[in-house]
């Protein structure tokens, strides 16, 4: 499907209930977003929807609409590095490596410059999270210097750098150990 241009209603429909989620609002906001939707499906209604359903605990909506603004804008990166993330935080980690690895290899140029190092540096977290430790540490080394030591992500409570770097240097000491 190709993306579809908002309309002036529509901008100010998604503006609105964007505002409203912010507020924590999130059933005035729904009722405007579904509105803005009913005018022509698009990827940005569709992941503020998915914002308000993961706010409101309805992971299964919350999905759904990560997926509708994909299918909504194939080639919108943004929606799949979003769900990726979603994914990861539920613990869906294969379908988080599906949509890291798409944002990495297919996404537009411009796109991929601005989060390449944050994607990759996810990516590795969910490899660490799996126990594929060489690939944590292949996308790790992509990764720019400082996002290696000043990107933060939770994962269920935990902090990320220092699970990546324990992990890593784990395997890499219990990799020595078996080769002596």
């Amino acid at each position: 499907m190709e993306e579809i241009r908002l309309n002036t209603n529509q901008k100010i429909l998604k503006d609105k209930a964007f505002k409203l989620y912010l507020k924590k609002e999130y059933e005035e906001s729904l009722t405007l977003i579904e509105e803005c939707l009913e005018i022509s499906p698009c990827a940005e209604c569709f992941t503020i929807k998915a914002y308000i359903y993961k706010s409101l605990k309805n992971f299964t909506e919350a999905e759904k609409n990560y997926t509708l603004a994909i299918e909504s804008d194939l080639n919108d990166a943004s929606s799949y590095h979003l769900r990726g993330n979603f994914f990861f935080r539920r613990s869906n980690f294969y379908d988080a490596i599906d949509d890291y690895s798409y944002v990495i290899n297919n996404s537009n140029l411009e796109y991929r410059e601005i989060v390449i190092d944050s994607v990759l540096f996810e990516r590795a977290l969910v490899y660490c999270c799996i126990g594929e430790f060489d690939k944590a540490m292949e996308d790790y080394k992509k990764t720019n210097i400082n996002v290696r030591f000043m990107y933060i992500l939770p994962i269920a409570g935990k902090v990320n750098k220092e699970i990546l770097l324990e992990h890593i240097v784990q395997r890499k000491r219990f990799e020595l150990r078996v080769i002596k």
